[in-house]
C-alpha cells in the first residue's frame, strides 16, 4: 500500500473541500510457444466482459448465460494502497449498470452474497489459519485472494494452486520495481520494459502461468495515474504513452508464450485533482480484460483526512471507467476503511449495499493492520457489519 508524499498529500487536502481518497522501440518478437492442451475443459473459460473466472469450484464463482468465468519512502514499506486522499466526486450521472451474478455460498447459510468479496493475503504461503478466520467472519470463503509480487520474484505456482484449492480466484498484483528502493528507479523506467530489458523475466512468468494452465488475474503496474510508483507518468522520464506501450509489450509476451488463462486487470487509483487522466493511460480494449480500481477511506487516521463514504470514494471513477471502456467489467481491487473518524461498521454496510447495485465482479478488501487498522475484523462491529451486509 504505497503512500503519497506528505507535501503532495497536504496540497491535495488543501485543494479539496472534502478530503476523500492517492517508448521506446519494441523488442524483437518473443518466440512463439505452443499452447498447452487444456487438462480440464471447465478451465478454458472465455471472458465475456460480465463475470469473473471459474477455478474448478463445486459452486461457480459467478455465472453468466453461457460461461463462468509496496512503496518505500524513507524507511517505511507500505504496500497495497496509499497515504493520500480519495477524491470527492462531483455530481456526475452514473450509467445504470447491469447487475452481475454473484457467488453462491457452498455451505452455511444457503443465502447468496450481495456482492463477491475478496481479501489481500501476505507474502509467502497461504496462511491457513488466517484464511479460516476470514472465512468465519464472512461466513464463506473469500471469492478472491490477492497478493503482491515485485519484479525479480519468481511466479509462486504453489500459492496459486493453494488459492485455487481454497475456492478463490488468485489475483496477483505484479509490480515492476524493487519495493525497498523508492520511486526513483530508472532501471525500471517504462521504456526499458518496452525495449525488452525484462523479456527473459517476462517469459519466465508467462511460461509458468501457461504451464499451470488455470485462470489467474494479473494486475500489472497498478495505480499508474498517481505519482508514487516508478511506472507512473512523470516519474523516471515516463509518459502516459510509455505506459500503454509497456503494458501492451508485456501482454504480447504472454500471448506469444501461450499464457491464455491470464486475465489482465488494469487498475488505476481513484481519480483525484492532479492525477493523470485515465484516457491517456488506457492500453486499449484488446489488451484489458477487467477494469480494477483502488480507493480508501482514511477517516481521521491522518492529519489531512476526512471521513468519506464508499460511494464518495468510487462513484466518479466508476463513471469515468464506464465511459472509457463500457464493455469491460469492474472490480474493486483494493479498498478499506479506518476505524477513526466515524463508524466503520456503517461505512462497510454502505459500501457493500451500494456496490451490490453497481454490477461489479466483486470488492477486494485490503485486510491489513498497517497505517491504520484496515482489517475486516478491526472491531467486532466491523466484522458483524460485513456478514450482515453480505447476506442481506
Amino acid at each position: 500500500m504505497p503512500f503519497l508524499r506528505l507535501a503532495a498529500a497536504a496540497a491535495l487536502a488543501a485543494a479539496l473541500a472534502v478530503t476523500a481518497a492517492p517508448h521506446g522501440p519494441r523488442a524483437a518478437a518473443v518466440p512463439e510457444r505452443e499452447s498447452p492442451a487444456a487438462s480440464d475443459a471447465t478451465l478454458r473459460v472465455p471472458l465475456d466482459g460480465r463475470v469473473a473466472l471459474a477455478v474448478g469450484r463445486t459452486t461457480p464463482l459467478a455465472t453468466a448465460t453461457s460461461s463462468t468465468t509496496s512503496t518505500a519512502s524513507g524507511s517505511t514499506k507500505v504496500q497495497g494502497g496509499k497515504v493520500k486522499p480519495t477524491p470527492t466526486p462531483t455530481p456526475t450521472p452514473t450509467p445504470t449498470p447491469t447487475p452481475t451474478p454473484t457467488p453462491t455460498p457452498t455451505s452455511g447459510t444457503g443465502a447468496t452474497w450481495s456482492v463477491p468479496v475478496g481479501v489481500t493475503v501476505p507474502w509467502g504461503p497461504v496462511d491457513e489459519q488466517r484464511l479460516a478466520d476470514t472465512t468465519a467472519v464472512l461466513r464463506h470463503a473469500p471469492a478472491y485472494l490477492e497478493w503482491y509480487a515485485g519484479f525479480g520474484e519468481a511466479p509462486d505456482v504453489a500459492k496459486l494452486q493453494a488459492v485455487t484449492d481454497a475456492g478463490a480466484v488468485p489475483v496477483v498484483t505484479w509490480e515492476p520495481w524493487v519495493w525497498t528502493d523508492g520511486v526513483n528507479q530508472p532501471a525500471y523506467a517504462l521504456d526499458r520494459v518496452t525495449a525488452g530489458d525484462f523479456d527473459a523475466y517476462l517469459v519466465q512468468w508467462a511460461d509458468a502461468l501457461a504451464a499451470w494452465d488455470r485462470p489467474v488475474m494479473l494486475r500489472f503496474a497498478h495505480e499508474m495515474n498517481g505519482d508514487w510508483y516508478p511506472w507512473s507518468a512523470g516519474v523516471n522520464g515516463n509518459s502516459a504513452t510509455d505506459y500503454g506501450d509497456a503494458w501492451r509489450h508485456v501482454h504480447d509476451v504472454f500471448a506469444a508464450r501461450g499464457a491464455d488463462d491470464v486475465q489482465w486487470v488494469w487498475a488505476p487509483n481513484v481519480v483525484y485533482p492532479g492525477s493523470t487522466p485515465l484516457t491517456s493511460l488506457y492500453p486499449g480494449d484488446a489488451y484489458v480484460d477487467v477494469l480494477g480500481v483502488d480507493g480508501y477511506n482514511w477517516g481521521t487516521s491522518v492529519p489531512w483526512g476526512t471521513w468519506v463514504s464508499g460511494r464518495q470514494v468510487f462513484e466518479q471513477t466508476f463513471a469515468e471507467l464506464r465511459v472509457l471502456a463500457p464493455s469491460k467489467p469492474l472490480l474493486v481491487t483494493e479498498t478499506a476503511s479506518s476505524e477513526l473518524g466515524g463508524s466503520k461498521a456503517a461505512w462497510v454496510d454502505e459500501l457493500i449495499t451500494w456496490s451490490a447495485g453497481q454490477g461489479l465482479l466483486g470488492v477486494i478488501w485490503f485486510d491489513e493492520n498497517k497505517e491504520t487498522d484496515w482489517r475486516i475484523a478491526s472491531s467486532p462491529e466491523s466484522a458483524a457489519a460485513f456478514a450482515a451486509a453480505l447476506y442481506r
